[in-house]
């Protein structure tokens, strides 16, 4: 009982009680036998103490009841290895204290570590997410002793076996958890192959397979689920065994036994083998390799309507990748610092709740110079846009990822608006952001059977919402878009006023268009619990994980345009490799394209961005991937223009929080 509370509520004094129940109930019980006891609840209590002790003397004596713990434990017993991972921490970072307080044989102890981490991470018995923990372990010791090649080595080996940690089967909290706890892993190993290997290929790789694991494990089982359908045309309804990956039960982070049986695993190993999984890849025409690593020349492809940027930032260094269809090149950034940029994220994450419009404008008009100065300036130069296009010209396209907490801060609208040579993202080229290159890839693999008629947009308004303030500007909104649709590039609208969350999923399944005008609530903790509140959020609000566990019936949405507050804000601190938020939710689901804001919307903004979208969008031409992320550019670029004064000092910026906050993603195929 002591160990799902601790689990649920996260209370340091359930773990010191559990764990003195077992190694008492052990050593002074004879009723109780070593294979009776729930060794796997205590292998994760254990590991609570290293994740929940900061004192010395707490250090001292979580040391000791580890030690007891380990001695008490069956030889061989899985959990084992986690207590044995635990124990190691807890001295690593005792000894990391009394570094702090003078102990100058701190270099000794380190060496003393790895042979316990590396026994643990050499356990091929052991789960796969215990062995992640002991290589990141070890991988910090390898870095403070400089031993680079065996890092980059230990670190290529943690990346293959990290999407072997399968999540189908465990409700979205613990997803989040485990994943949380090898933040910043991929990136790490992909700065690590950089500094040793000089590869741009083999980091791109390495960051595409520990990058958004939960997106990659859904797209992987729909993809196969869509396969099925495909070669058995007749049968409609999927497997029973498919039924454990969606709308999961609660799961738990070690579910062993002696026996080594596990239902959820058996039912997930019929699933990979129903569709000739091996080893997580699948043997479908086109999708082989899903879920392994790909060579990251299939990746150029990517580019096809554009160069791809990925912008890795670690602790060690910070690079982009840049992703033409002829090349993948390395462009070192010397002047992106990790240290400045976390701070730059706090001030930026500041100034955007102010009231002081003069203090904001200013500091947000500094973080966005450094942005330029630091990352968007030498990669635009080095990629060829060094000036605005000519009029009449086509306007060059560029997709962003940025990994970390780089994501938080606003790239496409980097610049320095003082000055008077268009250093500004925004007067060089299209920005797009992705989730990873390898749903791009995805869509490109798919783009040629893809085409696009008008068809239903579902409108939805929610001028009054239960608790919630009243949004006036709303009806504006919806006036705007009635007065443009329908088009002959959008076809009928469908009107929702304050509708509730099941008249929305029904809309989802036949709109083309879905636009959602009204709250949005962030959690910033929880990102699978950020929602939009409708007329029963109360009760049964639509958050991201219902929405991402979506079935549309096979119907795909060419758009989603959330204008609510904070559709597409940065990843949360703890899950930045998985940057999980309403945007990429709807993507997930199978909508082709996602426009929102990474920020609260003010004023009345709002309508006019909605007005200036829909204008661009219904130019006369057919409505194609192009045309959202030109659209949405378009839009940013008129608020600006709209929200200068004449006596500016900033010679240009306007309001950036009025214009900035608005991005595309996409486009991003799922399949049905």
């Amino acid at each position: 009982m002591l160990a799902p509370r601790h689990w649920h509520d996260g209370e340091q004094v359930d773990v010191f009680l559990g764990i003195l129940s077992f190694v008492k109930m052990h050593k002074f019980s004879s009723a109780y036998s070593p294979e009776s006891l729930n060794w796997p609840s205590l292998g994760i209590m254990a590991y609570g103490i290293s994740q929940s002790i900061e004192f010395l003397h707490d250090l001292d004596y979580s040391v000791r009841r580890v030690e007891e713990t380990l001695a008490a434990m069956p030889a061989g017993y899985p959990s084992q290895i986690l207590v044995l991972v635990t124990h190691e921490g807890l001295l690593y970072r005792k000894y990391g204290k009394l570094r702090a307080n003078g102990d100058q044989k701190w270099e000794d102890r380190n060496i003393d570590y790895l042979s316990g981490y590396q026994q643990a991470w050499n356990s091929p018995e052991s789960p796969p997410g215990v062995r992640i923990r002991a290589a990141q372990n070890l991988a910090g010791i390898l870095l403070i002793l400089r031993k680079y090649e065996e890092l980059n080595a230990l670190l290529d080996d943690a990346i293959r076996l990290l999407p072997s940690i399968s999540l189908h089967h465990l409700n979205p909290q613990v997803q989040q958890y485990i994943l949380g706890e090898f933040t910043g892993l991929a990136t790490l190993a992909a700065s690590t192959a950089l500094e040793v290997l000089e590869d741009p290929k083999r980091a791109l790789e390495l960051l595409e397979q520990g990058r958004a694991v939960i997106a990659r494990q859904r797209l992987a089982i729909r993809t196969a689920l869509a396969a099925f359908k495909l070669q058995k045309p007749g049968k409609s309804e999927k497997p029973k065994c498919f039924n454990t990956f969606h709308g999961p039960p609660n799961g738990t982070l070690c579910s062993e036994s002696p026996a080594g049986g596990n239902d959820k695993a058996t039912q997930r190993q019929r699933i990979y083998q129903y569709f000739g999984a091996v080893n997580g890849g699948f043997k479908i025409p086109g999708f082989e390799t899903f879920l392994l690593r790909i060579p990251a020349n299939e990746f150029q492809a990517a580019a096809s309507g554009g160069p791809v940027v990925v912008i890795n930032v670690s602790h060690f260094r910070c690079d982009a990748l840049l992703i033409r269809t002829d090349s993948i090149r390395l462009l070192p950034l010397p002047n992106l610092d990790y240290k400045v940029m976390r701070r730059m994220v706090d001030l930026f994450k500041t100034a955007c709740v102010l009231i002081n419009p003069f203090y904001y404008q200013n500091e947000i008009l500094r973080v966005l110079e450094w942005l330029w100065d630091a990352v968007t300036s030498p990669i635009l130069n080095e990629l060829g846009f060094r000036e605005p296009p000519r009029e009449g010209s086509e306007w060059p396209r560029v997709w962003w990822i940025p990994t970390g907490l780089l994501g938080a801060l606003p790239i496409h609208a980097a610049g320095r608006y003082k000055s008077t040579l268009s250093e500004t993202v925004i007067d060089r080229v299209i920005s797009s952001y992705s989730l990873s290159v390898n749903m791009l890839l995805c869509t490109q693999r798919q783009t040629t059977s893809y085409s696009r008629l008008p068809g239903e947009a579902c409108v939805v308004s929610m001028m009054t919402t239960p608790g919630c303030s009243p949004l006036p500007t709303v009806g504006e909104e919806i006036e705007a878009i009635e007065a443009l649709l329908p088009s002959p590039q959008v076809g009928p609208i469908r009107p929702l006023r304050n509708p509730r969350k099941t008249e929305v999923i029904k809309g989802l399944k036949t709109c083309d268009i879905f636009h959602f005008a009204g709250h949005g609530v962030l959690n910033p903790v929880d990102p699978t619990k950020s929602c939009l509140l409708l007329n029963d959020w109360e009760e049964n609000p639509l958050t991201v994980g219902s929405i991402m566990n979506l079935n549309l019936g096979g119907n795909t949405p060419f758009l989603a345009y959330l204008s609510a507050c904070s559709t597409g804000a940065g990843p949360a601190e703890c899950l930045q490799d998985e940057s999980i938020n309403l945007m990429t939710a709807f993507q997930l689901a199978g909508v082709r394209h996602a426009v929102g804001s990474l920020w609260n919307l003010f004023k009345k903004y709002p309508a006019i961005a909605a007005f200036q979208f829909y204008t661009a969008l219904r130019n006369g031409k057919p409505i194609d991937d192009n045309a959202v992320a030109l659209a949405v550019h378009a839009t940013a670029r008129h608020i600006r223009e709209i929200t200068r004064s004449p006596d500016d000092s900033t010679h240009g910026a306007g309001d950036p929080l009025a214009w900035a906050s608005y991005i595309h993603i996409g486009p991003y195929v799922v399949c049905f």
